[in-house]
């Protein structure tokens, strides 16, 4: 560690007029040293106190964690849902179980063969139709994308 020393007020006030003594200006620390005008006792102000009608920050950041924690527990709670049975239930739907449609997506100016799973009448997912003699069951990932399409995130 680098000790430097420290002048006493007789050393610095013989320094600056040695200074003064050779023509330098007077070094100064702040406008009011400057100027010649006195210096407040302390360097801040004082903070205000609870008395004087002002909140300390203590007590803002208590305020505002407990609103933060309060804003938070109100969106954890579910929402109300009823589920409904089918009035009528279709015949190829069994809950659980996928039905696969086959199908072809223009992409390109080309059909593209796929093989779509579909549960509830939501389809779910979307692959190459394996059947198919020129594809194969390969499938790009624009196909794969397709699905995401048919979803409207406003809706959910």
């Amino acid at each position: 560690m680098i000790e430097l020393d420290v002048l006493s007020a007789a050393e610095q006030a013989a320094d600056e007029d040695a200074q003064a003594a050779q023509g330098r200006p007077r070094p100064w620390r702040s406008a009011a040293h400057r100027d010649g005008v006195a210096a407040p006792s302390g360097e801040f102000m004082d903070p205000p106190s609870a008395a004087d009608g002002h909140a300390s920050r203590r007590t803002f950041l208590k305020v505002m964690g407990a609103s933060t924690a309060l804003a938070g527990l109100s969106g954890c709670r579910r929402p109300e849902e009823t589920i409904l049975a089918y009035v009528r239930k279709p015949n190829d739907v069994i809950p659980g179980l996928a039905n696969f449609y086959a199908t072809t997506m223009p992409l390109g100016g080309v059909g593209r063969p796929l093989l779509v799973s579909s549960n509830e009448g939501r389809p779910t997912k979307v692959e190459g139709n394996p059947e198919h003699p020129i594809c194969q069951g390969a499938s790009g990932v624009f196909e794969q994308a397709s699905v995401l399409t048919l979803y409207d995130p406003d809706r959910s």
